[in-house]
């Protein structure tokens, strides 16, 4: 009778084993199926598509920053070509960085990561050069050179518009040398393998959500 007893005891724990077995396949098959018609971009494509957003947002704001410097202040021609040549360059950024012009994504200059770290740092030291050379930076440090403590040498307005140009040029320098950096470690090859399997699991999802969509009603 013990013998029974035991006997139906083992066969009730392999019953349940083998059902939540079977349970766990199919969690994770539906998992699965999930990830195929979901795909994801990995971690470290996601880092790669972050430092993308911010050199877009970069290179914008410097150029917001460069318009609104030409509409509140009054310019020398010289300064109107630096400004308008600093927009170029941005904008360049911009069209390099989305990939929406086939000039900008044939370039070979800008293509490769480390020469494209050194023309955004380019792009940077020359914000930050002409924050310096501005008659409100010259005039903030001759006070301070005289131990003045009058902050309110030029317009307001145009001083904080280039501590703006300044910080933001500091950020697209630091965009730079990441780029160099990231290049210099070969993370270019590995940014075109995540970029090349993402956009084949994305493929594979659609021909999977077409596969298992229901049919249509004529």
């Amino acid at each position: 009778m013990r013998h029974d007893d035991d006997q139906r005891a083992l066969n009730t724990w392999e019953d349940h084993a083998e059902h939540n077995e079977e349970r766990s396949r199919q969690d994770q098959a539906r998992q699965q199926f999930e990830e195929e018609i979901n795909p994801q971009r990995k971690c470290l494509h996601q880092c790669f598509v972050l430092v993308n957003a911010i050199t877009v947002t970069t290179a914008l704001l410097m150029i917001i920053a460069q318009v609104l410097g030409m509409y509140f202040k009054e310019l020398s021609l010289v300064d109107y070509v630096v400004r308008f040549y600093m927009i170029g360059l941005c904008m360049t950024v911009v069209l390099n960085e989305l990939e929406w012009t086939s000039m900008v994504k044939d370039s070979q200059l800008l293509q490769n990561w480390i020469t494209r770290g050194l023309v955004y740092a380019f792009i940077g030291i020359l914000g930050i050069e002409q924050f310096q050379a501005s008659p409100e930076f010259r005039g903030h440090s001759n006070d301070e050179d005289d131990g003045d403590d009058d902050s309110e040498t030029g317009n307001p307005f145009n001083a904080a518009a280039l501590r703006f140009i300044w910080i933001i040029s500091n950020v697209m320098v630091g965009v730079g040398c990441l780029y160099v950096v990231m290049g210099v470690c070969c993370m270019q090859i590995i940014s075109r393998r995540l970029r090349t399997d993402y956009d084949e699991r994305l493929v594979h999802a659609t021909h999977a959500r077409q596969v298992t969509a229901p049919p249509q009603m004529v």
